[in-house]
């Protein structure tokens, strides 16, 4: 959705919240409540036609609440037509100099980074970690055979638990890589099924599925990688995620969140 769109549709909530806050407001007692401190209490007052009395804590409670919430109603109006107003020059400053919602989102975007520089920039590492994992399956043919199994997300993947691994991590907002390469101290490269980074510790943690546990070729060549990563400084729970699957025990995504919630937030 672009930007122009957004702010229609967030105007649109803002009257629908200004005619129900107005409503409520038509509904309160005249007059206004002020609190003010006398030694070591507060004391309640109320104002209305230029009298001012002192209001009762257990006799006129229901009053002093009703006033509270005429208060708050007001001020949340005096809010939404502030965003309102703002808005509305901001389609006046559109519909004057601006000519596409192209050039609307990129000054906004501008802005952004501006208050948010470090959120901007995580968000960009995201998107081109996205773009790196595309780029690297585009321009070589894909076996359709290996990369059976389609995600949300664009990418292929070797089987349904990549996959929901994958969109699991990406619904957390991590930066992950698929399949990215990586030198291990035996000269070897291995492509780990998920490089994760880990923003709490500023490194990367590598998580390798095991999907075929019930193989006893796989178990083998399961075995001879686990001790290669061992080998080169990758321990599971500390900078390594393993987890392991047979045809009847299939991963769930209960414990996919665990480990996500575990390691990374």
């Amino acid at each position: 959705m672009k930007f122009k769109e957004h702010a229609n549709k967030y105007r649109g909530q803002l009257e629908q919240n200004l005619k129900l806050a107005k409503s409520e407001l038509r509904k309160m007692p005249k007059g206004n409540i002020r609190c003010r401190r006398r030694g070591d209490n507060w004391r309640w007052y109320y104002e209305c036609d230029g009298t001012e009395k002192s209001l009762s804590k257990i006799k006129q409670k229901s009053l002093a609440e009703k006033l509270a919430y005429k208060k708050q109603l007001q001020q949340q109006i005096e809010e939404i037509e502030t965003e309102l107003a703002t808005l509305e020059r901001f389609a006046l400053c559109e519909n004057q100099i601006y000519k596409t919602n192209e050039e609307i989102e990129r000054l906004a975007g501008e802005y952004y980074k501006r208050i948010h520089p470090a959120i901007a920039e995580f968000q960009e590492q995201l998107r081109a970690a996205h773009e790196d994992n595309i780029q690297r399956f585009a321009g070589r043919e894909i076996d359709k055979i290996q990369y059976k199994i389609k995600s949300n997300f664009g990418l292929r993947f070797r089987s349904k638990s990549e996959a929901l691994i994958y969109e699991r991590l990406r619904n957390h907002n991590l930066l992950v890589f698929y399949e990215r390469d990586l030198m291990l101290s035996n000269g070897k490269m291995r492509s780990p099924d998920f490089t994760i980074y880990n923003a709490a510790t500023g490194e990367y943690i590598i998580w390798e599925h095991f999907g075929m546990m019930d193989n006893p070729g796989y178990q083998e060549s399961t075995i001879t990688k686990l001790r290669e990563y061992f080998q080169s400084g990758y321990i599971p729970g500390v900078n390594m995620i393993a987890t392991f699957e047979t045809s009847d025990n299939a991963i769930d995504l209960q414990y996919i969140e665990m480990l996500i919630e575990t390691f990374f937030e």
